[in-house]
């Protein structure tokens, strides 16, 4: 595939009651693409528990039950974060600052440049979001 010929097209607006924007199926084969070549470029924390093989899923519900369940229990309650507002406030100038140590590979920083500075298409006006990631997408950057 040759991937520095890829310019991801403007991410759709679907739905009236709680709308979402989209990509297009030929841009998520590409973000899959870029996902796996990613991947084993930057690093991950130990405790980054979604990512497969860290702990996460079934364990993860485990040591939550192990720490509150009971009443020897070290904690009575847990506070869920708001991951959505985390992601919708990411730097993008920062984050390609601390990418750009790990990806040597032209083709593979022009579609995570292009990631980055998505756009979106809301009824024929092109808005590309100052900071924040798009939702949806498997690059927890």
């Amino acid at each position: 595939m040759l991937m520095h010929l890829i310019h991801w097209a403007s991410m759709q607006r679907v739905g009236k009651r709680s709308p979402r924007v989209i990509w297009s199926s030929a841009d998520a084969l590409a973000l899959k693409w870029l996902e796996l070549n990613l991947s084993p470029l930057l690093p991950v924390h130990r405790a980054c528990e979604p990512l497969k093989g860290h702990g996460g899923g079934p364990k993860s519900v485990q040591r939550l039950r192990a720490l509150t369940a009971g009443p020897q229990a070290p904690y009575h309650w847990v506070c869920r974060t708001d991951i959505q507002g985390y992601y919708a406030n990411i730097d993008k100038r920062r984050l390609l600052e601390q990418c750009e140590k790990y990806i040597t590979d032209p083709a593979l920083w022009s579609l995570l440049e292009q990631y980055v500075y998505y756009c979106v298409d809301l009824g024929g006006i092109i808005h590309t979001p100052k900071k924040g990631s798009p939702e949806g997408v498997h690059l927890a950057l």
